[in-house]
């Protein structure tokens, strides 16, 4: 008996829909599933390759319902490093990444001094307010989002959190979006003190290590715990693995191969979920992407997943990447 796995390379404008008529790799991760999905005439049986998928706030049902219909599938809820949902200013409430005043106080988040509302700049676009509030981590609010995590979220059956942009600087993007929105005038720790980017860069780095030392705490030793990093990043013993969109690899797939072990060295006492998400095709040609997915597959001694980024792609109107891959037992 022998394997023999046929790689085709492939580069389509990606609506949903067309992202089903492709083969999927066994054990791939999926990003993000949306409770609507479930009602796909295709559901389950075009999703039984995917053994994680990152998900939209789901009610318990359809969290059960994932696991019932892909046996053995881990469900993770996402969520991100640097922005909460909250109700003031331009940030609106949004039912399943509610993170209200019970546990997490608006003035926790990056505040324009001048006004006292929260900065909103994640996904800013002319005539379109973003409704997330950016934050910088800081003990209390740290505490008041992992009290919400504990209470809310981890009362369901998720199998575990997924943590986006946990790279070891606060996003540079927003940075500048900060400074411009307030003409520098802006807090972060919960006072109206006014702060400057270096004060932003000293809070993300003392208090980043223990937003992630306090998820663990929360989720134990059952559930997973994956982070998406922007880079620079330095491996985090908390975490079972890491996610890396394929851009950060560009000219440096050296290097992603390099933070992978890392990090599988440092959470080795975590069993192993790693995946290169195939995303911004701009940046980094569909089949430099597929090509570089198996050699990591190849050289690692751990499984390194695909991962289907459809939902940015198809939100940025980028290209979507699929990797063709199909496995014949002979």
């Amino acid at each position: 008996m022998r394997l023999l796995v046929v790689v085709l390379w492939g580069l389509i404008s990606c609506t949903h829909q067309l992202h089903h008529l492709h083969p999927v790799q066994p054990n791939s991760a999926y990003f993000r599933l949306a409770p609507a999905d479930l009602a796909d005439p295709q559901w389950p049986d075009l999703y039984r390759n995917y053994s994680v998928f990152v998900v939209y706030p789901m009610t318990a049902q359809e969290i059960l319902k994932i696991k019932r219909d892909v046996p053995g599938a881990q469900v993770l809820y996402y969520t991100c490093t640097s922005w909460v949902y909250i109700n003031k200013g331009c940030s609106k409430p949004h039912a399943g990444f509610q993170a209200n005043s019970t546990y997490f106080s608006p003035s926790w988040a990056v505040t324009d001094t001048r006004t006292g509302n929260p900065v909103c700049p994640f996904g800013r676009t002319p005539g379109k307010e973003s409704t997330v509030a950016a934050y910088v981590p800081f003990k209390q609010s740290v505490d008041g989002l992992v009290r919400y995590y504990t209470d809310v979220i981890l009362s369901l059956p998720y199998s575990g959190i997924y943590l986006d942009q946990f790279g070891d600087t606060w996003p540079n993007s927003w940075k500048r979006q900060v400074e411009t929105l307030t003409s520098g005038n802006f807090a972060i720790d919960g006072t109206d003190k006014k702060a400057t980017l270096k004060d932003l860069d000293t809070q993300y780095a003392k208090w980043k290590p223990y937003l992630g030392e306090q998820l663990r705490k929360a989720l134990g030793d059952h559930r997973v715990f994956i982070a998406n990093p922007s880079f620079p990043f330095t491996p985090a013993p908390e975490l079972n693995g890491i996610t890396i969109e394929f851009e950060h690899c560009h000219h440096n797939f050296p290097g992603c191969i390099k933070t992978l072990r890392e990090q599988r060295a440092a959470g080795h006492q975590w069993p192993p979920v790693f995946a290169l998400w195939l995303t911004h095709s701009n940046v980094v040609p569909a089949p430099t992407q597929c090509s570089e997915l198996v050699q990591a597959q190849k050289q690692l001694p751990f499984h390194v997943m695909l991962g289907e980024d459809i939902r940015d792609c198809t939100r940025e109107h980028i290209p979507c990447v699929w990797c063709n891959v199909t496995t014949l037992q002979l």
